[in-house]
């Protein structure tokens, strides 16, 4: 369903994306154009938030859905509220904060869904960051944080092995690269960012084989 058929197919959802629009932007403190703020509000307004709304609505405390199929078309049983955002725990503010974290790369795609759930159905005061810090949900960004991070895991004697068949080069360096990227992301528990963490560890494999005798 288009984005904006859901918003205006349900009134309060139109409130809740225009204040949360203005929260993220008043975080972010951005006013260029193009502005990619509405389209990410929008998004998961209308699918995240949305898919947790009709969710609390049609879901019973053991978790089975008033939802039932008929003829291929959905149709409701008892619902437990309308399936309005209207009755969503997260209001526009703390959407908004959480639009502008994703937006300046303070947490990933991942763990703001992860965030929104909990914002949903567990913590319906705290805001997305203090969220974030309680769970130690942040991406790691700072290129020298990530050299570091790299570093430890190459030269772990765990992986000595891998380390010696790196530096004799061959066809199978790419597998112990990758290899190396697992045992790094599972270091900083999820938390690296992919693209500069690969670019700080090839970073360091590069130091590993010039330091090799010619």
């Amino acid at each position: 369903q288009d984005v904006a058929d859901v918003i205006i197919n349900d009134p309060p959802a139109i409130k809740l994306f225009e204040h949360a629009v203005e929260t993220a932007k008043m975080e972010l403190n951005y006013n260029e154009s193009p502005d990619p703020v509405p389209t990410m509000v929008g998004n998961w307004l209308c699918n995240d938030l949305f898919a947790l709304v009709k969710k609390s609505a049609t879901e019973d405390g053991n978790g089975n859905s008033a939802l039932e199929t008929d003829n291929g078309e959905e149709s409701y049983g008892s619902l437990n509220h309308p399936i309005s955002v209207e009755f969503s725990t997260v209001k526009g503010d703390r959407l908004g904060s959480l639009i502008a974290m994703i937006a300046n790369g303070i947490v990933s795609t991942s763990m703001a869904k992860k965030i929104l759930i909990i914002m949903f159905k567990e913590d319906l005061q705290s805001s997305p960051m203090e969220i974030a810090k309680s769970n130690g949900w942040r991406v790691i960004s700072d290129m020298n944080t990530l050299i570091q991070l790299c570093e430890s895991v190459v030269f772990n004697p765990q992986n000595s092995s891998q380390l010696d068949q790196y530096r004799k080069g061959g066809k199978f360096q790419w597998k112990i690269e990758k290899f190396l990227i697992g045992k790094v992301m599972a270091a900083s528990n999820g938390n690296a960012h992919p693209e500069r963490m690969k670019e700080a560890l090839s970073s360091v494999l590069q130091q590993v084989t010039s330091s090799l005798p010619q």
